[in-house]
């Protein structure tokens, strides 16, 4: 048995809130609901001219929250490794210029977030076809002498079609930011 996730009440396995939590889940989602109804009747009665400023503010903070990110992890690397050279006061101040150069500066914002954006979903679809071919070659008989012995030829394979895929999609618009509203997620029991 299982524990609602918000009191200590105990619930069959499978269920996520005890009765009175879910009727109490449910009734916000209904709230949401309705809130996300007047925001898309809002967002249809748009110009395509005002959904497009919408989809340009949504991908211009989707972009520098990776370029922030990538300048936390620049200004990071750099402190660390020169730890004990520098005092920690000159780490901090390295750490933030690094993030203020590649989050502030605008074509360094947009080419270090879009590559960033771009690395990483690649990653996650290589990490998928990777996943993909290990299950296929572990319990296919007929795949599994063919992965065996082409499996290092085979990830790299996938790795430049995932990098090549990845660059497809951000080129194409398929990573990018929506400005479109989005629904809430219905509560299970």
């Amino acid at each position: 048995m299982g524990t609602c996730k918000k009191c200590s009440t105990p619930i069959a396995m499978g269920r996520s809130y005890c009765d009175a939590h879910f009727n109490e889940a449910m009734m916000v989602y209904n709230q949401q609901l309705a809130q996300y109804e007047q925001d898309l009747a809002y967002w249809e009665s748009l110009s395509d001219e005002e959904k497009a400023h919408y989809h340009h503010q949504a991908e211009t903070v989707s972009v520098m929250l990776y370029a922030i990110c990538v300048g936390a992890i620049i200004g990071g690397s750099i402190w660390y490794s020169l730890n004990g050279v520098i005092d920690n006061l000159f780490g901090l101040i390295i750490l933030l210029i690094s993030v203020f150069i590649t989050s502030w500066i605008r074509p360094i914002r947009v080419f270090v977030g879009r590559f960033a954006r771009t690395i990483l979903k690649g990653g996650i679809l290589f990490l998928i076809f990777a996943f993909i071919t290990a299950i296929l070659g572990e319990f296919s008989d007929l795949l599994k002498p063919y992965v065996d012995e082409y499996f290092s030829k085979i990830l790299l394979f996938e790795f430049f079609g995932a990098l090549i895929l990845s660059i497809f999609f951000e080129i194409t618009g398929g990573h990018h930011a929506s400005g479109a509203p989005c629904p809430p997620d219905k509560p299970v029991p």
